[in-house]
């Protein structure tokens, strides 16, 4: 939990050197927002690359002052309420599984309530969030990860959410941890399950098996409508407006982007998503996740499983 005394955090996971101009603006426009309905602080975490351009001229015993003036800069530049920058060392020569230990263990100290990071511009989510980056970091995570991309549209607020569910038992944790957000944000919250269905095949088109198989719908999707009372019943116990609905899509219709459609026809500032959570990989995203990542015109909650490391910060 992050101390009553001062006011709550956002880590911004800054690859400083490294990304653009106009994509640490995109960052900073997305985040403004959120930050001031939040009272909260921007915190920017960055992981020093020794081997960097931008510090060659620098001497050794002035890179670590040097990076933090850059950071404070960065913020006041996009007029981001400033918090203590978070500078990680992983020394010269670490590997990709080193430098993501050490960065989480920096985003660890902040106490945040989520995590944010941009896209690469070049790739979309493919080399920032697949392979041995997303095992590590999205297995070890201390709080939810805000993706935004580069294509992702920028609300002036987020009083509209959608949490998607799949009725798991880890889907009902992510949302017991994102009311608060939630509810601080002011924010009204669609929750919605989508039921795949598949067409019947031509030699069973007659009236009666169609009949037979609306009724299966219907039937199918009641259940489905009670199993969603749960989030219904927490959203009241937090003071948070819920709505709760089962979306009857093809099977042809992955669910992300069934998801993305919805939002994108209801006006709907942010997608909130329970990572996979399979126990033999916990790292991994899930394939809901990952394309609402790379493809969704919105930015996306992700919410890592809880795992030995224990709740995240601000649950």
């Amino acid at each position: 939990m992050t101390s009553s005394s001062r006011s709550p955090r956002i880590a911004w996971l800054v690859n400083l050197f490294g990304d653009p101009t106009p994509q640490h603006a995109h960052a900073a426009a997305a985040l403004r927002p959120i930050a001031a309905r939040l009272d909260a602080v921007i915190v920017p975490v960055y992981a020093i690359d020794e081997r960097c351009d931008a510090l060659a001229e620098v001497a050794d015993t002035e890179r670590l002052a040097y990076t933090r003036a850059r950071l404070v800069a960065l913020l006041g530049e996009h007029d981001l309420p400033a918090g203590e920058p978070v500078i990680a060392n992983p020394g010269l020569g670490a590997s990709l599984r080193e430098r993501v230990e050490v960065l989480v263990d920096a985003v660890r100290e902040v106490e945040p309530l989520f995590i944010a990071v941009h896209t690469h511009t070049y790739s979309a989510v493919d080399r920032f969030f697949m392979g041995s980056f997303s095992e590590k970091f999205f297995s070890n995570a201390p709080s939810p990860v805000l993706v935004l991309n580069p294509h992702a549209e920028l609300p002036a607020s987020y009083d509209a959410i959608t949490f998607g569910t799949d009725g798991s038992d880890n889907a009902m944790d992510a949302f017991e941890r994102f009311l608060p957000i939630a509810r601080t944000l002011g924010a009204r919250v669609r929750v919605e399950h989508q039921l795949s269905v598949r067409e019947l095949p031509l030699f069973l088109s007659g009236e009666g098996s169609r009949a037979q198989y609306e009724a299966e719908i219907a039937a199918e999707r009641d259940r489905a409508e009670q199993a969603l009372t749960p989030y219904r019943v927490a959203g009241e116990a937090a003071g948070v407006p819920v709505l709760t609905a089962v979306a009857v899509e093809s099977a042809s219709v992955g669910i992300g982007e069934g998801m993305e459609e919805r939002a994108a026809d209801r006006d709907t500032a942010l997608i909130a998503i329970a990572a996979h959570g399979d126990q033999k990989r916990p790292g991994n995203l899930g394939s809901t996740a990952v394309w609402l990542m790379r493809h969704a015109q919105r930015p996306v909650l992700v919410f890592p499983t809880v795992g030995a490391q224990g709740r995240t910060a601000g649950a």
